[in-house]
């Protein structure tokens, strides 16, 4: 038994060695698989290949992928936000705090160190939201810019956001219509409950979904993650679309990555790399099981913590920074350590939450938000920009927000545990905060 172990050992090793991503890994990251050693030799050995991969953002409107990397439809082009109507900003000065949450309407300014100006509402003027797309982020002016230097994008923002009841499931009956999927036109039925049995073994899946189709037998097996990251990957877009930001042939960075779903998507829009970071070993092995089926050859994968970022030894076009600075107890040093690794001319695309004031200033909850016991400071827009300055950028505008409720964070049988609709009331956390807001911005 123990030379068999010995020998399954070493061939591990030498399996590692060649392979592109894990070859690239220092003895530490490596050594963090080990209590992994079977799972991922089962990736490794894996020869199972998509016959293509799609990611569908939108209905009969999606990326397609061969298994040979090459592009059979067109991007992704999502329907215009919809701007407010004129009468709006009359009607919401008109209309008292219903629940002490706040909107934010940001005005343009050309020097981000002058004041930013915060108004506060939360409306129940219903009719003029049901006017809207799931009465979130909405009326986003911004004139498109080829350069990102410029000052002038940050935009004119009047945020509508819906009074409702935050822990009210209107998820859609059709979990797959917006899966990152993956086609196996040939797989043979063993092929694919063995491709179900590895994804079950790779629980807790957070980021998501992702839907396996068996053609040969008509079947899909669906990976209802905790995140219905398909929601917050919309944003991402139409943000990177409302300061005029092209994808095509840039070098990214996924920070606090987890399993890469974000990477899988934008690896099918034109960029040229695309690398994630993240420190779980349980996500990478999530990753790398995907990655092994796409066969997506420009994104990559390492073992680390943003702490760890010099040790990439690259600079990065666009950095994304998604629900990860509320998580570190030095957001400053995290800043800086980001800004270290921007290309000249690069940006810092940052989802994070949001506290809802006017002024500079920061929520420390303690000792949990929403129950989760890592979250040590949520910044108002103000004081998330001044942090900025200090970080040594010279803008940071914040360009929508919304609201997360149990449609885009919840239970799963992927999960087997409580989720963030577990700890909502209808207007706050269960400790008493306000209800997770978050902010999208743009750091140059």
């Amino acid at each position: 038994m123990k030379k068999d172990l010995a020998a399954r050992d070493s061939n591990l090793k030498d399996l590692c060695k060649k392979d592109p991503i894990l070859s690239t890994w220092s003895e530490r990251e490596l050594n963090a698989l080990k209590p992994y050693s079977e799972i991922l030799y089962k990736l490794l050995t894996l020869e199972t290949k998509a016959s293509y991969s799609i990611s569908r953002l939108c209905d009969n409107n999606s990326l397609l992928y061969d298994s040979s990397n090459n592009k059979i439809l067109d991007s992704i082009k999502f329907a215009p936000l919809h701007p407010a109507p004129a009468h709006l900003d009359k009607i919401l000065e008109s209309t008292p705090n219903q629940c002490g949450l706040q909107g934010v309407r940001v005005q343009n300014s050309e020097n981000l160190e002058s004041k930013t100006t915060c108004h506060v509402e939360r409306s129940e003027t219903s009719k003029i939201l049901e006017s809207y797309p799931n009465g979130r982020v909405q009326d986003i002016g911004v004139q498109n810019s080829e350069n990102l230097e410029s000052k002038n994008h940050n935009p004119n923002l009047t945020q509508i956001l819906e009074s409702t009841n935050l822990t009210k499931n209107t998820e859609s009956k059709n979990h797959t219509k917006e899966a990152f999927s993956l086609y196996f036109h040939n797989a043979k039925y063993n092929e694919f409950q063995t491709l179900q049995d590895l994804a079950l073994d790779l629980k807790p899946w957070r980021k998501g979904p992702f839907c396996l189709y068996g053609a040969e037998n008509n079947t899909q097996f669906f990976i209802d993650s905790e995140w219905q990251s398909n929601k917050k990957m919309k944003l991402i877009l139409q943000a990177l679309d409302i300061i005029g930001y092209n994808l095509k042939n840039k070098v990214v960075l996924d920070v606090g990555c987890n399993n890469g779903y974000y990477m899988f998507d934008l690896a099918l829009r034109g960029v040229k790399h695309i690398s994630g970071i993240d420190p779980i070993a349980i996500f990478f092995l999530q990753f790398y099981f995907i990655h092994k089926l796409t066969n997506i050859s420009h994104c990559t994968f390492r073992l680390l913590g943003v702490q760890d970022v010099i040790m990439l030894n690259a600079k990065y076009d666009l950095i994304l920074c998604l629900g990860v600075l509320y998580h570190r107890k030095e957001p400053l040093q995290t800043l800086k350590q980001l800004k270290s690794i921007l290309a000249p001319n690069g940006i810092l695309l940052l989802e994070t939450l949001i506290l809802q004031d006017k002024a500079a200033t920061c929520l420390c909850p303690y000792p949990t938000y929403a129950k989760m016991p890592n979250v040590f400071y949520i910044f108002s827009p103000q004081a998330l920009q001044n942090l900025a300055l200090h970080a040594g950028f010279k803008s940071c505008e914040i360009l929508s927000y919304s609201y997360t409720d149990n449609t885009e964070q919840r239970s799963t049988d992927f999960i087997d545990k409580k989720s963030l609709g577990d700890y909502l009331t209808p207007t706050q956390t269960i400790e008493g905060y306000p209800p997770a807001c978050r902010g999208i911005f743009v750091l140059s």
